[in-house]
C-alpha cells in the first residue's frame, strides 16, 4: 500500500521525471529530488544569465535605494541652514542701529518693540527728583539806633559809649545778632570798670547781652545798662524807667 502523499503533483514528478545519470547533478540530484519534495520552479537548475541591462538595473537600483537617505539628510541639513539664516538676519535687523537710510514699516514694528515701558505702565512709580538744596545768603540783621531813657541814643565815638541826641549818624548804628552782641562799626559792646567800651569782637561772654522785658543784661555780670543823663553804665537791675531800652 503506497503511503498517503500529503503533495501529489511532488510524488508525480519524483516518479515520472527523474534525472539522468548523466545530468551535472549526478546521483546527488536524483537522491536530493527523491528525498526532498521539490516545487517545479526548483526543476531548473540553469542560473540565470548576467546581462549588461540586468547589471545596469541592479546598480541602478542600488543607487536609489542609497541615494534616498543622502537626499534626506541634505534637505535636512539645507533646512536648517535657512532657518538658522533667517534667525540671524532677524536679529540683526532687530537690534543693528540704524543707519540713516528710510525706516520700513517692519523696521518700524521691532523698534516698537525695544521701546522701554514707562515707569508708570510697569507698575512703578517714577522716582522724585532729587532735592535741590536752598542755599540763601546770609543776611546782616538790620542795623539802628539803640534808644535809652529820656529818648537819647547810645552813641560810640572813639573808645566812649554815652548817650546822645538822636541824629541817625554812623555812631548810633548798632546791630544785636543772634549771638547776642552789640555791634556798631565791627566792634563789639563790652562793660569794664563800671563804663562801657568797645572792643574786637570775640564772642566770649563778656560780650554778652540778654534782653528781658526791655531791659538789657550783661551776661557776665547780671547787671543792667542803665542811663542817666548823658552817662551809660551798668546798675544792679531794678526795673525802672532808666534801664529801659529799644533794640533796633
Amino acid at each position: 500500500m503506497p503511503p498517503a502523499l500529503v503533495r501529489p503533483y511532488v510524488s508525480a514528478l519524483a516518479n515520472s521525471q527523474k534525472l539522468p545519470a548523466e545530468h551535472p547533478f549526478g546521483a546527488s540530484a536524483t537522491t536530493r529530488s527523491t528525498s526532498l519534495p521539490y516545487h517545479p520552479r526548483h526543476l531548473d537548475p540553469s542560473p540565470t544569465a548576467v546581462t549588461p541591462a540586468l547589471r545596469a538595473r541592479t546598480v541602478v537600483r542600488l543607487h536609489r535605494k542609497r541615494r534616498h537617505p543622502a537626499l534626506t539628510w541634505a534637505v535636512m541639513t539645507l533646512t536648517l541652514a535657512s532657518t538658522g539664516l533667517a534667525l540671524m538676519t532677524g536679529d540683526g535687523a532687530a537690534t543693528s542701529p540704524p543707519d540713516g537710510g528710510p525706516v520700513t514699516a517692519a523696521q518700524a514694528s521691532r523698534l516698537q518693540i525695544a521701546v522701554i515701558p514707562a515707569p508708570a505702565l510697569s507698575g512703578l512709580a517714577p522716582a522724585p527728583p532729587a532735592a535741590e538744596p536752598i542755599t540763601q545768603a546770609a543776611t546782616a540783621p538790620a542795623g539802628g539806633a539803640v534808644i535809652g531813657p529820656a529818648g537819647l541814643c547810645l552813641d560810640a565815638r572813639a573808645s566812649a559809649v554815652q548817650l546822645h541826641r538822636c541824629t541817625g549818624s554812623t555812631t548810633q548804628l548798632w546791630t544785636a545778632p543772634a549771638d547776642g552782641t552789640l555791634r556798631t562799626a565791627g566792634r563789639c559792646l563790652q562793660p569794664a570798670a563800671y563804663r562801657l567800651i568797645l572792643v574786637r569782637c570775640t564772642g566770649g561772654p563778656a560780650q554778652r547781652w540778654d534782653a528781658t522785658r526791655g531791659t538789657l543784661v550783661a551776661r557776665s555780670l547780671r547787671q543792667c545798662l542803665t542811663g542817666r543823663g548823658g552817662e551809660a553804665y551798668l546798675a544792679a537791675c531794678t526795673g525802672g524807667a532808666s534801664q529801659r531800652w529799644r533794640l533796633p
